[in-house]
């Protein structure tokens, strides 16, 4: 019984990484319909975990289920974005206050490193232009990011602050590429977190926080005007 339970377990975890990441990369579009059936002859397994895994993702906001009972890709709104952020402002506050009294030194040379890394790709667009790999440049980018942040959570010691956040950041996923492409974003918010690092790294708890709430209102701001260029609804 113990293999069988270890076995289900690992479809459910499949399947929900395989929708997550159709959801992320637009082969599933918001409002577009999603099958269990169709899934699971995709995934060659099983209706169950596929159902599990659909399950996960609507408690995410990933996908919604209207009154019928029928599945959808959520379709994100200005709305939405902007109860988001209210979100991530609080939470995100809260964590390199954290992270600012309570990283070791060790944490802070680390987060150091990756900030110099961070800032050094985003000094060498221009050579990844030469070599046509300007996705690599991005995806460069964006794994430093991850670890900046990923540090980060880590110097707060708060797991639940952290899931919260990660979670938030599913629902607007598919909009971050769309913004970090716009001409100049990726430098200019390598010079944010070096700001963010730097007021950690004095133990500057306000200027940390200040630091923060000013790299996440600008992304608002860059999502938001976004948004409404490409006439996405209000709510």
């Amino acid at each position: 019984m113990e293999v069988k339970r270890r076995s289900k377990k690992k479809s459910w975890e499949e399947a929900y990484d395989y929708i997550k990441n159709k959801i992320f990369k637009m082969k599933l579009k918001p409002g577009e319909m999603v099958s269990e059936y169709s899934l699971a002859k995709e995934l060659n397994m099983s209706r169950t975990p596929v159902r599990e895994a659909l399950k996960k993702l609507e408690q995410e906001g990933l996908i919604i289920s209207s009154p019928n009972g029928r599945k959808r890709v959520f379709i994100l709104t200005i709305k939405d974005i902007n109860d988001i952020f209210d979100l991530k402002e609080v939470l995100e506050v809260s964590i390199v206050k954290w992270a600012a009294e309570r990283g070791s030194e060790e944490d802070i040379e680390k987060l150091r490193k990756v900030v110099e890394e961070m800032l050094r790709i985003s000094r060498e667009k221009q050579r990844y232009l030469k070599e046509n790999a300007e996705d690599k440049w991005l995806r460069d980018w964006m794994e430093v990011d991850m670890q900046f942040h990923e540090l980060l959570y880590k110097m707060a010691g708060n797991k639940r602050a952290e899931l919260f956040v990660k979670n938030l950041n599913d629902q607007w996923q598919r909009l971050r590429q769309a913004i970090l492409v716009i001409e100049g974003r990726i430098e200019k918010s390598s010079e944010e977190h070096k700001e963010i690092f730097q007021s950690i790294a004095k133990r500057d708890v306000k200027a940390a926080e200040e630091a923060m709430l000013s790299h996440l209102r600008n992304i608002r701001r860059m999502l938001l005007s976004v948004m409404k260029a490409f006439n996405f609804p209000e709510e």
